[in-house]
Formats: structure tokens, sequence, C-alpha cells
């Protein structure tokens, strides 16, 4: 009996949800690599809300590549030409935000601040509610606007 009662916090412990953690990512160059990485994974959606063209212009080639791997595309960005295979193959809409928004599969978001300049940072979590947040931001007319 007395091992029992020892066991049960452990056992609950277990049996409760895991807590899901946000990492702080600090300087343009790793939070670009992060994003990359993030393009990388993806299988089946990456949605990318971003305002700084030199932002998307370092993730424009990695966002090419997952839509040849057949990844929905979804990119929410400033008016400006685009890889070609980039803009025949996303869900392209007008942003209206100053935001630098990526979500993965709907499991992982990335979301940075200051990408202008060197100390850029970024938070990336599997959060399912900032994750849910991000994908909301697409939805908004403050954020995205269709393109006709």
């Amino acid at each position: 009996i007395r091992v029992g009662s020892l066991v049960e916090p452990l056992r609950a412990a277990a049996t409760t949800a895991a807590t899901d953690i946000a990492y702080i990512v600090k300087g343009l160059p790793n939070i670009v690599a992060r994003a990359q990485a993030l393009i990388a994974s993806s299988r089946r959606e990456v949605l990318v809300l971003v305002s700084d063209e030199v932002f998307l212009r370092r993730i424009e080639k990695d966002l090419a590549r997952a839509a040849r791997r057949r990844v929905r595309v979804k990119l929410a960005a400033p008016d400006i030409p685009l890889d070609p295979d980039l803009a025949k193959a996303a869900e392209i809409r007008s942003i209206v935000c100053a935001c630098v928004l990526l979500v993965v599969d709907g499991q992982q978001v990335l979301t940075a601040s200051r990408t202008q300049r060197d100390d850029a940072y970024a938070i990336t979590s599997t959060d399912e509610t900032l994750v849910r947040l991000g994908l909301d931001y697409w939805e908004s007319p403050r954020c995205c606007t269709g393109c006709d």
C-alpha cells in the first residue's frame, strides 16, 4: 500500500497533458535558418505572412521548393514579383499588417519581430493556442486581403 501511494503522483503526472514550450530565437540569421528548417520539414501546408520583403526573399526559394513537393503554400506578402514557381503554386494574398509569421502543418508557429535589424528575435512553439492564433491571422482582414 505504501509503494502504491508513492507511485500515484507519478502515475497522475504521466497521464496529464504535456506542457508546450515556446523557444526564443535571437538574431536574424538564426531566425531565417529556423524558418527555412520549418519550411523544409513541412508535409501538408505552410502559411506565411511576411511584410518584410528582405525576409521574404531569404525564404522565397524554400517556399518554392515546398510547393514543388506538393505542400500547400499560403502566402500573404507585399505586392512584389515572386519566384515564378511560387507565384504559380501558392495561394497569395496582400498583406496589410506589419508582421512575420509562419505556421507549418497546423502544428508549429514562428513569429518574428524587428526582422530589419540585427537584434531581431522570434518565438517558435508547438502550443495549440499559439498555432491557432497564427492560423486566424490568415482569415483576418486586418492582416490579409484577397488578391483579385
